[in-house]
């Protein structure tokens, strides 16, 4: 049984009105709310009582209530740095929020106070809950969820520093607004998510971390799947043309050139040549690389040879290489040293260019 109404089974049922007595007519509310918090502690009614009337307190506390009364903290200063939208509804009904996240400017992000984005955040949630009520009304079910897409196109390593401002929103949404992620879409993942997914994805409930879908560059198309093209913006892969604009646009941040291709080395491969580069590893450390190709004559291999082995060991087999822009990892199991290679040595005339990056993740 799914645990939401209409699909309980007899204990879950009972887990249920044992908590309606609880709450009682101090911390009155309605049945689909409770089943929220039920499901968040896998039908524990003590712990689904305290987490719910920590919430209830923690709302009256802040004025959580009347907060939508009021602009949304932080307008100004979000306004030149985030582009995003709150625009239609996904295939089930669910309110969608959709955002570049990769074009944030994480150190401008940093600069303002915690305690004012943290607010906003809560602004945030209580005007999706808002739109999920008018989207209730609209479809005549119960819409009790979320979904949202983030472009994660410009990606880069500044971003690991707003890691911080993720642990506090992930906890406040595990705390006081459990079972509200539907879904939460990633699109244009680059070479450097998997590294800052490892470090996030701890930080959220398991079954929270269920509902996450990340697609690479080449399958924004499947974001169909979910919402359907006429409620999805052009950008977005969809149809959608809204008047005024789908979203809010930071000037800037829709510009052709991919941020992938910021900091990378460029080099060109002597005909005859290669390049090697080894990266000593410890055991626990991932190497991350990426690299653009002019050229698909360039042959490409990765090795590794542990420290007590006298040969390496075959990762990736000598291939050529593609046009697009390539990503892997490989995470030492032990210490030893990893061997990436470009390799010319087929050219007689020719140089070959190539535009790189190395990086290593020490698992701190």
């Amino acid at each position: 049984m799914s645990g939401h109404l209409g699909d309980l089974s007899s204990d879950q049922l009972q887990a249920l009105n044992e908590l309606k007595a609880h709450v009682g007519t101090e911390y009155p509310t309605d049945e689909a709310t409770l089943l929220r918090f039920l499901r968040a502690r896998s039908f524990k009614v003590e712990a689904a009582k305290k987490q719910y009337i920590n919430q209830c307190k923690w709302r009256k506390e802040n004025d959580v209530d009347n907060i939508l009364n009021q602009p949304p903290p932080l307008d100004k200063e979000m306004m030149a740095i985030i582009s995003l939208g709150y625009h239609k509804h996904d295939r089930d009904g669910r309110p969608v929020y959709v955002e570049l996240t990769g074009k944030i400017d994480a150190n401008k992000l940093m600069e303002l106070p915690l305690s004012e984005i943290m607010k906003r955040h809560i602004w945030h949630n209580e005007k999706q809950l808002r739109r999920a009520e008018e989207l209730s009304k609209q479809f005549g079910k119960n819409i009790e969820t979320t979904t949202q897409i983030h472009d994660m196109t410009g990606l880069n390593f500044s971003h690991r520093k707003c890691l911080s401002i993720f642990k506090h929103v992930s906890k406040i949404d595990q705390d006081v607004y459990p079972e509200r992620v539907g879904r939460v879409i990633f699109v244009n993942v680059p070479w450097l998510f998997p590294l800052l997914w490892k470090i996030a994805s701890p930080l959220l409930d398991p079954n929270t971390r269920e509902k996450f879908v990340v697609l690479g560059g080449n399958e924004i198309h499947k974001l169909l799947d979910y919402v359907e093209p006429e409620n999805l913006p052009e950008i977005f892969g969809g149809v959608c043309k809204c008047p005024g604009g789908c979203m809010h646009i930071v000037p800037g941040h829709l510009d052709s050139k991919s941020a992938d291709s910021h900091g990378l080395i460029q080099t060109n491969i002597k005909a005859g040549k290669s390049l090697l580069q080894e990266i000593h590893c410890t055991k626990g450390e991932t190497v991350y690389w990426h690299y653009i190709a002019a050229s698909t004559d360039i042959k490409f291999r990765v090795l590794w040879q542990p420290e007590k082995a006298s040969q390496p060991e075959s990762i990736i087999p000598l291939e050529h290489v593609t046009l697009e822009s390539a990503e892997g990892h490989f995470a030492a199991t032990a210490n030893g040293k990893l061997i990436i290679e470009f390799d010319n040595s087929t050219s007689t005339w020719l140089s070959k260019g190539i535009k790189y990056r190395i990086n290593v993740d020490h698992g701190s």
